[in-house]
């Protein structure tokens, strides 16, 4: 692999890899608040069928209301990225063209046939792996996504050394861990 220009991985993201990054940038920190939901969801189900098999019209009016309404509440918790994806994947036309990267020393670039960015190794705060792709953090909150199918199968673990060696940080390259390998 040549050092100067190591990989030119290239494709078009797909709705779902927008989503996969939804859920996994909500749950990178907040996984135990999306865990509560779920939890939340079976308590509410499991109440509002208790209090349907009571029979008790009061019963149904008081407690049961609650249940439905923190049913209601932590569905929309848990569809928010789904939504947030759904939204930026609408509104934003360069995530539906052609892209690619371009990995050099002397940083990243990534343009496409409406849009062109290049940021330098030192601005790259982390990369994690997750288990489609690779998320490359500018900002806490910004961030490209670069799904593994965009590399030719073999050329994966040589990109991986590429970045290491130019990145502030070696450990800023984080592998798959848990909630990543969810996604």
């Amino acid at each position: 692999m040549s050092a100067h220009n190591p990989l030119r991985p290239a494709g078009t993201l797909t709705f779902l890899d927008i989503v996969r990054f939804q859920y996994f940038h909500n749950n990178k920190r907040l996984w135990p608040l999306t865990l509560f939901f779920l939890l939340g969801v079976l308590f509410s189900l499991f109440g509002i069928a208790v209090v349907f098999l009571t029979g008790d019209v009061e019963r149904i009016k008081n407690p049961g209301s609650y249940y439905a309404i923190f049913l209601c509440w932590a569905l929309l918790c848990l569809g928010g990225p789904f939504l947030a994806a759904r939204k930026q994947y609408r509104k934003q036309q360069y995530l539906r063209e052609e892209m690619q990267y371009d990995f050099t020393n002397d940083g990243v670039g990534l343009q496409g046939p409406n849009f062109s960015a290049t940021i330098a190794w030192l601005l790259v705060q982390s990369i994690c792996e997750t288990k489609t792709g690779f998320i490359i953090y500018q900002s806490p909150h910004l961030a490209w996504i670069l799904p593994k199918r965009f590399f030719p199968t073999s050329d994966i673990e040589g990109w991986k050394m590429f970045v290491r060696e130019r990145l502030t940080s070696p450990t800023l390259l984080r592998g798959p861990r848990w909630p990543a390998s969810w996604f």
